[in-house]
């Protein structure tokens, strides 16, 4: 499955190779979903309406690095800030999450109030990325917990933004939350997939007509 973050949500999944569609052509829509600490909202015919998307969309994500000092012109590049931090305190805690291991070997990993330890720095950086996750743990986990699927993909400018400190996050908070505990990986494609796909999709239309033996 493929959790997409631009300005909207979206997600496809893909069962044996294929692109799953729904009966009507909507599966995926997952921004319109409910979602828990949202507003139950109705109408969600209305372009980025929905619970999934009030919490995780462009911007929400946007608000949130607001809410902890990060600023940019859009949600990735307020995000690219705050990951960029987060890494570098993730970094600056490594060393001290060695010498707290070898304290206490054999015993409990020591954590902070908010379970820092297990989830990257505790600074402000960490702190935007880890409530973020969060939020998109949860999303995952509804649909993880269905399909079962082997691998998570994160893409859309948001997510890529975020980079490994925020892929890092979210793949833990996913695996505290669902039974399955499929990997979480962000995608290499850059520029615009959509265009690329429907371009690849129409070249291999167009050679199976021209060059079909049928």
């Amino acid at each position: 499955m493929l959790l997409w973050v631009a300005d909207g949500v979206g997600m496809a999944v893909v069962l044996n190779g294929a692109l799953h569609r729904g009966a009507t052509g909507g599966a995926g829509e997952i921004g319109y979903m409910p979602a828990v600490g949202a507003p139950l909202m109705r109408d969600v015919r209305r372009t980025h309406t929905g619970g999934v998307h009030s919490l995780t969309g462009g911007a929400a994500v946007l608000r949130l690095m607001r809410e902890h000092g990060y600023r940019g012109r859009d949600a990735a590049s307020a995000l690219a800030r705050a990951a960029a931090d987060a890494e570098a305190e993730d970094g600056a805690a490594r060393p001290d999450a060695r010498h707290a291991g070898a304290r206490h070997a054999g015993g409990p990993r020591e954590t902070g109030p908010h379970g820092h330890g297990e989830d990257g720095g505790a600074g402000r950086g960490g702190e935007a990325l880890r409530e973020l996750a969060t939020r998109l743990g949860a999303t995952l986990a509804t649909v993880v917990a269905v399909i079962d699927p082997a691998l998570v993909v994160l893409t859309g400018d948001v997510l890529r933004a975020g980079g490994e400190p925020l892929r890092a996050r979210v793949e833990r908070q996913l695996h505290s939350l669902s039974i399955p505990r499929p990997a979480v990986r962000l995608s290499s494609v850059r520029g615009n997939p959509v265009l690329a796909g429907a371009l690849q999709q129409a070249l291999r239309e167009t050679r199976d007509e021209v060059f079909s033996t049928a």
